[in-house]
């Protein structure tokens, strides 16, 4: 879960919705719209980065996308302690990697593309095993530039636990939809820190060619 919220990171735009559906983007892809059209646990976040938006489209248009993430979260530990998982890819636009707790995840890229020359979108299809059972969601990210040197941002979390009881906690106690939204707060700071350095010039060479 961590290594995906820290993705999340990339998803900053001015505006509370993109401007394309999650929708509209998975339309072609059957299995994300499929979890779309179930009753998702639905978690949004917003926010502002004094980031200019060149170097997060320079970040973005990276084929290891993920594997620049991971680096640079690894790079930022204390010296002597390793991250707690490493990111597999598998094949193109696939990637699992397994928790300490021994839970498998799996991340597929479904779009991502500029959308002309001020706005960038991500969307990703996971999946995997967590407290409450297994789980599906879709996550849209959205990156805006707004002046030379500050961008925002917009994520959107389709989250669907596949076990009925955790469905009915979901809805009746909130338990697992607290679990979403405190992981999402819990990295948003480590999000920030690592999308600042990624971004900036001088870290150009640590993105991969």
């Amino acid at each position: 879960m961590r290594i995906l919220l820290v993705l999340w990171l990339c998803g900053w735009s001015w505006v509370a919705a993109p401007a394309q559906t999650t929708a509209d983007l998975v339309a072609g892809d059957a299995e994300s719209a499929a979890v779309l059209g179930r009753s998702c646990i639905v978690v949004t976040t917003t926010g502002q980065m004094a980031v200019a938006y060149a170097g997060m489209a320079r970040a973005f248009a990276a084929p290891d996308l993920l594997g620049d993430l991971q680096r640079e979260y690894a790079r930022q530990l204390p010296p002597g302690e390793q991250p707690e998982f490493v990111i597999e890819q598998t094949a193109p636009g696939l990637y699992h990697y397994v928790n300490r707790h021994g839970q498998a995840s799996y991340i597929r890229e479904v779009h991502r593309a500029a959308r002309g020359e001020s706005a960038t979108e991500l969307v990703l299809h996971t999946w995997g095993k967590r407290f409450f059972g297994r789980y599906e969601a879709v996550i849209h990210v959205t990156v805006t530039a707004g002046t030379e040197r500050d961008l925002g941002y917009a994520t959107v979390v389709y989250a669907y636990p596949e076990n009925g009881m955790s469905r009915f906690l979901a809805r009746h106690l909130g338990l697992v939809e607290r679990y979403f939204r405190s992981k999402t707060a819990e990295l948003e700071a480590l999000s920030v820190r690592l999308g600042d350095a990624l971004c900036a010039p001088e870290v150009a060479h640590r993105i991969s060619p």
